[in-house]
């Protein structure tokens, strides 16, 4: 997993207290998000961003009660500019696939 988020902004759904408890989405550094490993970076607006630059970040988000991770399309170095996307076709269960989800399967399974 590391690869897909170091040295990305990221946004996070923190559950200190575990799944049972509250949970919250945090986008921008603040209190309870205090390490070396957890880097911080400014936009444009000058807020703060939440990174990490390597495996022992993640583990140290893992630790903080992080329990979902979400990328933004950029690095760091450029934020303002994409070099990824993604396409999260949904699937309604049983349902068969529509075309858009379909066209979306194909995207996702095409070689590099």
């Amino acid at each position: 997993m590391a690869p897909h988020v170091v040295n990305r902004p990221l946004a996070l759904v923190r559950c200190p207290a575990g799944v049972g408890g509250q949970c919250f989405f945090q986008k921008h550094a603040a209190a309870g998000l205090i390490s070396d490993r957890i880097k911080r970076i400014k936009d444009q607006e000058g807020e703060e961003l939440i990174y990490i630059e390597d495996q022992g970040g993640l583990l140290t988000l893992v630790q903080a009660g992080v329990l979902e991770i979400h990328v933004w399309g950029s690095t760091v170095d450029d934020i303002e500019r994409c070099n990824r996307i993604v396409f999260r076709p949904r699937s309604g269960g049983r349902r068969e696939m529509g075309r858009r989800e379909q066209g979306g399967a194909r995207i996702a399974r095409a070689p590099e």
